[in-house]
């Protein structure tokens, strides 16, 4: 089940942000300040037997004209409960909610040593570009 989190499960969101390995101490420190403070507007969690083993960050950016991206600044899921299409139903919930404001993309950032995760978003269709340790990555909202 994807949902957004209730307050007591934000622990866990912030212990699956510690799998993201190109993640270090001073972004995840800033990461878990801005979601305290309610920074961050939109936050689903993906629930298995009543536990928390997946979460996806993300918020909108609107150009001047009012075409919006969606940023995913996190997605991450529990080692041991990967390719069980978790992160799959994730990415499908931000599209949904790509749909809903009218965005065309969802942009994120990508660490080039990264492979696992670049395979698994080649199946939504990606496209990238290198910077340099990272690769700019993006899916189409719509599939």
């Amino acid at each position: 089940m994807i949902r957004k989190p209730h307050e007591e499960e934000l622990g866990e969101v912030y212990r699956l942000m510690s799998y993201i390995p190109e993640m270090d101490l001073v972004e995840f420190a800033t990461m878990k300040e801005r979601i305290k403070e309610g920074r961050y507007p939109e936050i689903l969690v993906a629930i298995e037997k009543g536990e928390v083993v997946g979460t996806a960050i993300y918020s909108t950016i609107f150009d001047m004209s009012g075409d919006g991206e969606i940023f995913l600044y996190v997605l991450a899921v529990k080692p041991e409960h990967r390719r069980r299409m978790i992160g799959t139903a994730l990415i499908n919930a931000v599209r949904e909610y790509g749909e809903k404001v009218n965005a065309s993309i969802i942009m994120f950032l990508v660490h080039k040593r990264n492979a696992g995760a670049l395979s698994f978003y080649k199946t939504f269709g990606l496209i990238k570009e290198d910077l340099g340790n990272f690769k700019r990555v993006a899916i189409p909202v719509q599939e």
